[in-house]
């Protein structure tokens, strides 16, 4: 607080308190910040990881000191062709091209405490069921695009949050011209909510 109302210091943003750090276990780069308690994942080695069962914790050690993961920063673990993926609760942000081009990912539960999934996230990945949490507020452009095989998507957001035309965009080859068109999958929604998805 100091620092952040002081003259000339206050313009750094943002302002945290410790010294940065860094961490890899089972293939996965953390970054943390000793006096804040969170993590964010920053990279996956393609090598390492490739078709494994790759699981992203709630929390990491380093040190002895106990880190929330938070975070899972832009391309993390673009084209890393993992086998499969388990999101830990705790996770609050996926970021843009996270796991993009991850193709051989069949299916992607994504807890509760996310709020926002990145940019083109999981565009070009080979899902067929996705798996969205109650607490998700935001989900950007091509989020889950040209996933040709996705046949299911579950949400547990009461009200629907906003959602760009091209998010679930497949593209086809129609009339000789590839085109964007929506997804075919079916959607499932909380009980009692189709009339307002449908809306």
């Amino acid at each position: 607080l100091v620092y952040a109302q002081a003259e000339v210091w206050k313009n750094f943003s943002p302002i945290y308190a410790g010294e940065p750090g860094e961490l890899t276990q089972d293939g996965i780069t953390y970054h943390y910040i000793t006096g804040e308690g969170f993590a964010t994942v920053i990279k996956g080695d393609a090598e390492a990881l490739k078709d494994q069962d790759v699981t992203i914790p709630s929390e990491i050690k380093a040190d002895g000191v106990t880190y929330s993961v938070k975070v899972i920063e832009d391309n993390a673990f673009r084209y890393v062709y993992m086998n499969s993926l388990t999101i830990k609760p705790g996770v609050e942000k996926i970021g843009n091209g996270a796991f993009s081009s991850s193709y051989y990912l069949k299916e992607i539960v994504i807890p509760e405490g996310v709020k926002a999934i990145g940019e083109g996230a999981f565009q070009h990945c080979g899902l067929n069921r996705i798996d969205l949490p109650s607490t998700l507020t935001t989900i950007g452009d091509y989020a889950f695009a040209n996933n040709s095989y996705l046949e299911t998507v579950v949400t547990r957001m009461e009200a629907p949050c906003s959602l760009s035309e091209n998010a679930f965009a497949v593209s086809k080859y129609i009339d000789e011209v590839w085109k964007e068109v929506f997804t075919s999958a079916t959607l499932f929604v909380p009980s009692g909510k189709k009339e307002t998805y449908k809306n």
